[in-house]
């Protein structure tokens, strides 16, 4: 997944098998902002980022480590050891879309190219590239490459995130798509558990988004860090602050009105006022 121009891919991490090349590494180019409260409709109990992205890591069967690339990019998958790695922990738009090019290894397997080695079969998506396409919003086009298998993890990611958003792009594809998706009674349950444990974080308050990132357990360990003696000596509110910004990082910022460190800043000295 890109964050910058161009498109930089991954160096290969494992050894030729078989006489086939390593296979390519594929990503995104942006991450799109978590659909708004307004397009979901729940009243769950506390639910986390973590949550969400542990109900796709358990349906993928695929852990999603963390950092530990060079390349400036948001998120990578390598068709081959099937692996994916996030530029920051919990990013679930870019975890979703990293996800989707799992989903197209899933439904339509793998060729071999000369050079890049395994590549995702994206012929099933070449009758629907006048909708999965960078115009109609959905991937970009890398060099040297197809954009569909972009476009398709970009779909992927919109039709959890925002379904309706998803038909009303892609109509035909969509059609398409719920069909493979009803061969497949996994792959439609991954998507149906991940999207309603998306929609239980989305239709929380800032306050309870907030809450349901901090631990209220303090980590063990000997030794005093920079942040708990930060936390201790100057600011109380310091682990607000951190999931605040966080959150902030990953497209979720609060408005200021719900800022639960910035209201908290404001009242710490209301009792003696």
């Amino acid at each position: 997944m890109k964050e910058a121009n161009g498109r930089v891919e991954e160096p290969a991490e494992v050894p030729q098998l078989l006489g086939v090349p390593p296979a390519e590494s594929l990503g995104a180019k942006t991450r799109p902002s978590l659909p708004s409260v307004e397009e979901v409709s729940a009243t769950p109990e506390l639910t986390s980022r973590a949550d969400v992205m542990r109900t796709l890591q358990e349906h993928l069967d695929r852990p999603f480590s963390v950092g530990r690339f060079r390349e400036k990019a948001l998120g990578i998958y390598k068709t081959i050891p099937e692996g994916i790695r996030l530029r920051k922990a919990n990013d679930i738009m870019v975890a979703l879309h990293e996800a989707g090019h799992h989903i197209n290894k899933l439904l339509w397997g793998t060729y071999s190219k000369p050079v890049k080695g395994l590549s995702l079969n994206w012929a099933p998506l070449k009758p629907f590239r006048s909708e999965l396409n960078p115009k109609n919003g959905f991937g970009y086009t890398p060099i040297g490459g197809s954009y569909l298998p972009e476009s398709f993890a970009d779909f992927v990611q919109t039709y959890i995130a925002r379904p309706t958003e998803a038909q009303r792009r892609a109509p035909k594809f969509y059609a398409f798509f719920e069909q493979a998706l009803d061969r497949q009674p996994e792959l439609k349950a991954l998507i149906t558990d991940v999207r309603g444990k998306l929609r239980d974080y989305l239709a929380q308050s800032p306050k309870s988004k907030i809450l349901s990132q901090i631990s209220k357990e303090d980590k063990p360990g000997v030794g005093y860090s920079l942040d708990r003696l930060y936390t201790w000596a100057i600011d109380a509110l310091r682990p607000v602050q951190q999931v605040v910004e966080s959150m902030s990082a990953k497209g979720d910022k609060p408005r200021p009105d719900e800022d639960a460190y910035t209201l908290g800043r404001l009242v710490a000295g209301w009792w003696g006022k």
